[in-house]
């Protein structure tokens, strides 16, 4: 090649012949013609080969797979793209130009996309393989700061999905995110939002297992008086052994109750605290919010805002919660008070139609607990046309809907002593649930043992 481009230089190919021979001074003149040409398609081509050129590729090929909706396929160019970054990383170490969190953000980028894929594992596996990759400059260069807020609000959104969410590890990856220890000092809409969705999670967590500990309480009870009532037999008949084996069965079993009501107080206080925290939070965020909005639209505008509606939405479902905790505790009227505050928001936000139809179904058993029947009844009635809004077609589930409905006013009848009432929607319940459930359907023949019994009373 340096002859060829001698030669070709002086433009005298037949020197060179005469040096060489004729045979080197045509393979002399092909060289001339396409050695530089030649070098440097080469020399691209070897450019255009490198680890970090084709991890680019890679990211702007799942760029377009993302957004063209194939995320597996997306997923499969994350795959390839973080194996060119660790290529990278060892060529590096051999003095290629050096990029340090270029494996960390790959890694933060492969995360990202098996989270979309709703892989919480390996999102979660990666992000945390992103922090290890860190460059080891400490935590107060912003770059690197702000990618640790990054990747921790990924890891906590990757927690609090799948079928085991981990609300309270999600909230430590949270505050990290805002730099904070205490949900009180998050500044960011964003991250208040998630951590109070954390706090709702562990509630809502007390909440099922102080209900599972009632249960277990009342199947204790059960069983005590079940032992009760043989002890008294044992008592009458005289036996001796059985009435010593029966009186430390019974005494195992009231302190097993004793001990389960305990454990269900327990419970029932913490999910209150919880949920209290969440919800008052919340409202306080989504209040700042309002106003924010306020100042550039009017109020009816910034209510009918989609965050404004979502977050209210979510403060709402929190409210409910926390209602089922008073009831648990014993605590109706604070149980009908945050029921009337749900019902209250929903007349200014418009409420999504299955979340209030809930409220009025445990708000009207509330009430007939409280023997507010008239107010029970205005509940259901609520319903019924809820009902009908929200199933204009005649379909099954509709009527499913309706005849549970009117069960429950022809209990408050029943309560209110007003029998021909109560068999009148009795008999409509039981008609819409024979012709959709089957005349062998428990509720079916429930509602016509009630139905025999309310007779018995009209006629006597």
């Amino acid at each position: 090649e340096e002859e060829g481009g001698q030669g070709s230089a002086h433009g005298s190919p037949g020197s060179a012949g005469k040096r060489a021979g004729g045979g080197r001074a045509a393979s002399s003149k092909a060289v001339t013609a396409s050695g530089p040409a030649s070098a440097m398609d080469e020399l691209a081509m070897l450019r255009a080969e490198t680890p970090l050129v084709k991890l680019r590729q890679r990211e702007r090929e799942a760029e377009r797979l993302s957004q063209a909706g194939d995320g597996w396929g997306a997923l499969r160019m994350r795959q390839e793209a973080l194996a060119l970054a660790k290529v990278h990383k060892v060529a590096a170490a051999r003095g290629s130009p050096s990029y340090p969190m270029l494996l960390s953000t790959t890694h933060y980028k492969l995360a990202q996309a098996y989270a979309e894929l709703g892989c919480v594992a390996q999102a979660g596996e990666h992000c945390q393989h992103a922090m290890d990759h860190l460059p080891l400059h400490g935590g107060s260069l912003e770059p690197v700061a702000r990618f640790k807020g990054q990747v921790n609000v990924l890891l906590g959104e990757a927690l609090l999905q799948g079928g085991a969410p981990k609300p309270q590890v999600a909230l430590q990856h949270f505050l990290a995110a805002g730099g904070v220890d205490r949900l009180e000092q998050v500044g960011d809409l964003g991250l208040r939002v998630a951590c109070c969705q954390c706090y709702a999670l562990m509630g809502g967590a007390k909440l099922a297992q102080a209900r599972a500990t009632r249960e277990a309480r009342q199947r204790l009870g059960d069983a005590v008086a079940g032992v009760e009532a043989r002890l008294g037999e044992a008592e009458r008949k005289g036996s001796g052994v059985d009435r010593t084996a029966l009186a430390q069965r019974l005494g195992d079993l009231r302190a097993e109750e004793a001990e389960e009501g305990a454990f269900e107080t327990q419970l029932a206080g913490e999910a209150e605290a919880a949920l209290s925290r969440a919800m008052d939070c919340l409202y306080e965020a989504v209040t700042e919010e309002q106003d924010r909005l306020e100042k550039g639209m009017s109020r009816e505008e910034a209510r009918q805002h989609p965050l404004v509606s979502t977050l209210w939405r979510q403060v709402c479902e929190i409210g409910v919660q926390l209602a089922a905790v008073h009831g648990l505790r014993g605590n109706l009227k604070a149980q009908q008070k945050q029921l009337d505050e749900v019902i209250s928001a929903h007349s200014t936000y418009s409420l999504p139609a299955p979340l209030v139809a809930r409220v009025l179904k445990e708000q009207g058993a509330v009430l007939v607990e409280l023997k507010r029947y008239d107010d029970a009844l205005k509940a259901y009635n609520e319903l019924l046309e809820l009902q009908a809004e929200r199933y204009a077609d005649d379909t099954p589930r509709a009527a499913v809907a309706r005849a549970e409905c009117f069960k429950l006013v022809g209990d408050v009848y029943v309560a209110k002593r007003q029998f021909n009432r109560a068999r009148e929607h009795f008999g409509a319940a039981l008609e819409l649930f024979s012709l959709h459930l089957g005349s062998r359907n428990p509720l079916v023949l429930d509602l016509e043992h009630r139905l025999d019994q309310l007779r018995g009373y009209t006629e006597a």
